[in-house]
């Protein structure tokens, strides 16, 4: 099996699992969180969190309840990312966003409703760890999005729109809004298996390397795709002067720049004998800007 069809298999199961997670009714509130879920892109953080859980032997359903609470949690971030309020996005992934959909009151519950269901997942008895493990990897996740993670990497955005880039400020905004829960995507199996702290400190860099690599490439694509590769509409950042990296270094340098930190990652991925499914996820996150 190559590993496209590696990937797809995985995306079919997973998204099957993650949907079971939720009341098939006519109830609009149910209605817009399978809408929010379905509409679920790459699966990017859910297959990595599988990539290195399976790396360590931890079973697929463990990883697919992981990886569900993690999606969930990402989708409530891009529900409220596109509201009015924030980024005032009417597509996302080529279809209209969940406050067009519905209306934004519903998104707003949307996303209360999804950072719920992803907690209530993480301590369910479905996932068959000890309570004193289950209790770590919760804290990994809430430390990850809270106002030490993506909500205030989500704060700084909006504090920051319309003001001279700066690296350091560029930098703590997005390993904050993006970085950390790409982060938690690694380093929660990686806390499962309870390595040495100095195995998990490598981790730690590679995670973090990968969620600024993440945040580059997106910023990169913003500006030059087009809304049929993106699924959304492009130069958004750039319309509502927001600072990106794509502002602070120009298209050339920032490419240059992504291929440095992608082969940073792959030297660092070889050699913490990471498998092959891991160097094809970032390679194909890294040719999207080919």
């Amino acid at each position: 099996m190559s590993q496209v069809e590696k990937f797809e298999k995985f995306k079919s199961e997973f998204n099957n699992f993650l949907l079971e997670r939720i009341p098939k009714t006519n109830n609009v509130l149910h209605k817009a969180i399978r809408y929010s879920l379905e509409n679920g892109g790459k699966r990017f953080r859910a297959y990595l969190l599988f990539i290195v859980g399976r790396h360590f032997k931890y079973s697929k359903h463990q990883l697919y309840s992981f990886g569900a609470a993690i999606e969930m949690i990402h989708a409530y971030s891009l529900v409220h990312d596109d509201l009015p309020c924030m980024d005032n996005d009417d597509l996302r992934r080529g279809k209209k966003t969940c406050h067009k959909k519905f209306d934004e009151a519903q998104a707003l519950l949307v996303g209360d409703a999804l950072q719920s269901l992803a907690f209530q997942l993480l301590s369910s008895d479905s996932i068959k760890i000890s309570s004193e493990l289950k209790l770590k990897c919760i804290h990994l996740i809430a430390n990850s999005i809270g106002p030490e993670g993506m909500v205030f990497g989500q704060s700084l955005d909006m504090l920051y729109e319309k003001k001279k880039p700066n690296k350091k400020i560029l930098e703590m905004i997005h390993s904050n809004k993006t970085g950390k829960l790409i982060s938690a995507s690694i380093l929660l199996p990686v806390l499962l298996s309870n390595l040495h702290k100095s195995r998990y400190n490598n981790f730690s860099i590679l995670a973090k390397l990968l969620g600024l690599l993440y945040q580059m490439i997106d910023d990169y694509l913003d500006a030059t795709s087009n809304k049929t590769i993106l699924g959304k509409n492009p130069g958004n950042d750039l319309n509502t002067k927001k600072i990106t990296y794509f502002s602070l270094y120009g298209q050339k340098r920032l490419k240059a720049i992504i291929e440095i930190n992608f082969k940073e990652i792959a030297r660092l991925a070889k050699n913490l004998k990471l498998p092959t499914e891991f160097t094809f996820l970032i390679t194909e996150m890294y040719e999207r800007i080919e």
